[in-house]
């Protein structure tokens, strides 16, 4: 008799808890404790992932999911393109080289140091002329000017990389538009079974294939292509047209798209011999982008795009694709407890689980109008309680440092500038040494016995910064860039960054400061006011704006990249001081929310534990 043993290699167990760790798919053990047989097997899901930093749709892309790039599109309508190229790492995206020319609806594919672009054409208008000759290469840094494609192509798609790369589709779709390039030339390829545009694409040039379409209604044909013939496969379930494509011809995935008459959220993977519906993505998106050149269909990003029900909003978002034996739960914002009063641009301290909230804009527009507020408050991860308040009340001020260790320093005395430090010991603050000068809107990062508070009004925007040892502030040397605005800042008085503020022109401008000089180093994607921030040099996250935005971008240590994004968009908000994280970040009131609260927690992995039943 053949045993689990003998086809295994080895007997069931019997565990009290089940592992945490991924086994073999498949592998099964007894749960002693729930007295239940389990397993391990593999689930296919979409995930909400970082949006890019500009919302587009018609835009081309290429790579993997983890090295994916989009570029061209239209930014608004009904024709306003944008040659801005991002780049997505896995976990955010960051800008990288502009095309020389704006592209939408034209033909990519290749990976994110061999990425090519052909054809393209009008935005989004009543009708196609002007379609487009250029093509352009990717090295993953600048776009170099390749060889002109025979026709003007446009609503085409693109298959395997620079210098193996096949341009396919067209309008108007009755002409066969199939050409193949080697990196120096075009040739015409073979000619479709069923000639169509607004393919969805996978594979290589020699092995790669056209999926759905549109030749006159959409289609649900599938061609695979050898590099020189076209072979009639088998045929989607839905029929749709500018979807998404990625994977191999053995294991392809076509995602999205445009159906009769809507959008679709649907999803469906090829085996080499058929099509079987997936998972659905969570938003039906047409006309997105995304990482074609996925080596199968197992993991993928789709990126921006538009939901055809209202074809004049335009996306931002990102969604990842996996079929895998964890449980991917995405990272994301979700509201905290609220804040007990108004604290606009206050000074903000601590980390997720025991924050410090001090001072801020309270919005009072009554007589006698006083704007500014003393109250200080604590946050223990659910809820804020009140505590004693400031020495000063004052808005436009600065923080650093933890709950129990905090500092408060500068701000708006409504009329005037503050000098003053205060420093909070968990339950009372005590005055401490003063600023050189009053100074409102600035930044300040570190603990409170070594912080550094720099930029800000004094009276204008100022480059100067200061260091503070606990009693006394010391002048240090200047930013290289002068800001206001409430600029951002994370990390330690040796290893700390400001970032954003206005100058003007610095609201997207990074410095970095190794406890005596400032570098300027990589800009953010985005510009930022009324900014908030926690984390390390290394590893910070932050975002803020006038006008009020959700955006969120994180720092590496070297570039920024797009976060996920807020719940509710927010300015002049407060952020963490040290010994604060990244993944776990929290934002407090703002304008126009004075008073909601929004925690971070980061993308999670679980094993993918199933219960096993009789039935």
């Amino acid at each position: 008799m053949t045993t689990y043993r003998n086809i295994h290699g080895r007997s069931i167990q019997s565990l009290a808890t089940d592992p945490t760790e991924s086994v073999a798919e498949g592998q099964i053990w007894y749960n002693t404790t729930s007295d239940t047989f389990k397993s391990i097997v593999s689930a296919a899901a979409w995930s909400s992932a970082a949006s890019m930093s500009t919302a587009r749709s018609g835009l081309a892309g290429g790579g993997t999911q983890t090295a994916s790039w989009g570029v061209g599109g239209v930014t608004s309508f009904p024709a306003t393109t944008t040659n801005n190229t991002e780049e997505y790492n896995g976990s955010g995206w960051a800008t990288g080289g502009a095309i020389p020319t704006g592209k939408v609806y034209a033909g990519a594919a290749g990976p994110q140091t061999a990425g090519l672009i052909a054809g393209g054409g009008p935005p989004f208008s009543p009708s196609p002329g002007g379609a487009q000759t250029t093509s352009f290469s990717y090295n993953g840094t600048a776009w170099a000017a390749e060889t002109a494609t025979p026709v003007g192509l446009w609503t085409n798609a693109g298959f395997g990389s620079e210098p193996a790369f096949v341009s396919v589709g067209s309008e108007p779709s009755t002409t066969n538009y199939v050409f193949n390039y080697n990196g120096s030339s075009w040739t015409t390829g073979g000619t479709m079974n069923s000639i169509r545009s607004y393919v969805g694409a996978c594979g290589t040039q020699t092995a790669g294939g056209a999926i759905a379409g549109h030749d006159g209604a959409a289609e649900d044909k599938f061609e695979t292509y050898d590099g020189s013939s076209w072979t009639a496969a088998p045929t989607l379930n839905t029929a749709r047209y500018t979807l998404a494509g990625a994977g191999s011809l053995t294991s392809a995935l076509a995602a999205g798209g445009r159906t009769s008459p809507g959008p679709s959220n649907a999803t469906e993977l090829y085996d080499g011999s058929s099509w079987t519906n997936s998972s659905n993505m969570g938003t039906g998106t047409a006309f997105a982008a995304e990482s074609n050149n996925a080596p199968n269909n197992t993991a993928a990003v789709v990126f921006a795009g538009s939901p055809i029900g209202d074809p004049s909003t335009i996306l931002a978002t990102s969604e990842e694709f996996n079929i895998s034996t964890s449980v991917i739960t995405a990272g994301a914002w979700a509201s905290g407890g609220a804040l007990n009063s108004k604290h606009n641009s206050a000074a903000g301290a601590g980390i997720q689980t025991a924050a410090l909230v001090a001072g801020g804009n309270d919005g009072n527009s009554s007589p006698p109008h006083v704007y500014s507020t003393p109250e200080t408050e604590e946050y223990d991860g659910t809820s804020w309680s009140e505590q004693t308040d400031l020495t000063t009340s004052r808005f436009s001020l600065s923080g650093s440092g933890s709950q129990t260790a905090g500092l408060a320093a500068g701000g708006n005395l409504y009329p005037g500038k503050s000098n003053a430090t205060e420093e909070y010991d968990g339950s009372s603050w005590t005055n401490g040494g003063n600023l050189p000068t009053g100074v409102d809107a600035g930044t300040m990062f570190g603990i409170q016995t070594a912080s550094v508070f720099c930029g800000g009004y004094a009276p204008s925007a100022t480059t100067t910064s200061s260091e503070y040892n606990g009693s006394t502030w010391t002048a240090g040397n200047a930013l290289n860039t002068a800001r206001k605005e409430q600029p951002g800042g994370f990390g330690l008085e040796s290893a700390g960054i400001a970032f954003a503020g206005t100058g003007p022109g610095t609201s997207n401008v990074t410095e970095s400061y190794d406890g005596t000089n400032w570098t300027t180093v990589n800009t953010m994607n985005l510009t930022h006011t009324g900014c908030w921030a926690a984390g390390t040099q290394s590893d910070g996250t932050g975002g803020g704006g006038g006008p009020v935005t959700t955006s969120v971008e994180n720092y590496d240590g070297t570039t920024w990249r797009t976060g996920i994004s807020l719940s509710t968009g927010r300015a002049g908000a407060n952020g963490l001081g040290s010994p604060s994280t990244a993944a776990a970040a929290l934002v407090s009131a703002g304008d126009p929310s004075r008073q909601a609260t929004e925690e971070f927690t980061a993308e999670t992995t679980a094993v993918n534990v199933k219960t096993l039943t009789q039935s």
